[in-house]
């Protein structure tokens, strides 16, 4: 199991949802910017890596228990997705990697 505040230990990772989701584990991630395939597939709780920034993936966040989203290539959330994410507790990162410079950033790491 890895935890969200240790990607955070790098600059290129900023949290914009509350703090008291830093200590939140993981054991793995998925990359997909199709919430239907998201559903489909992610398994084990993993953190979800893509560039939709809306409420709908809050609510797929809560549906498959997942951690966290880390939002790619310099996308922002909005307010109301930040909101809802407080509200459910997910860990919402924002970076401006894409989605492969975050997994191979993960695997040099040693957070996958």
């Amino acid at each position: 199991m890895f935890k969200l505040k240790d990607i955070l230990l790098n600059d290129h990772y900023h949290l914009v949802s509350h703090n008291k989701t830093i200590d939140k584990t993981y054991k793995e991630v998925y990359a997909c910017d199709l919430l239907s395939a998201v559903i489909k597939h992610g398994k084990n709780n993993p953190i979800l890596i893509t560039q939709i920034n809306s409420v709908t993936t809050i609510g797929v966040a809560v549906m498959l228990d997942l951690p966290a989203v880390i939002l790619t290539e310099n996308k922002k959330f909005n307010k109301e997705t930040i909101k809802q994410a407080d509200i459910e507790d997910i860990a919402l990162i924002q970076t401006q990697l894409t989605s492969t410079e975050v997994m191979l950033d993960l695997i040099k790491r040693s957070l996958l």
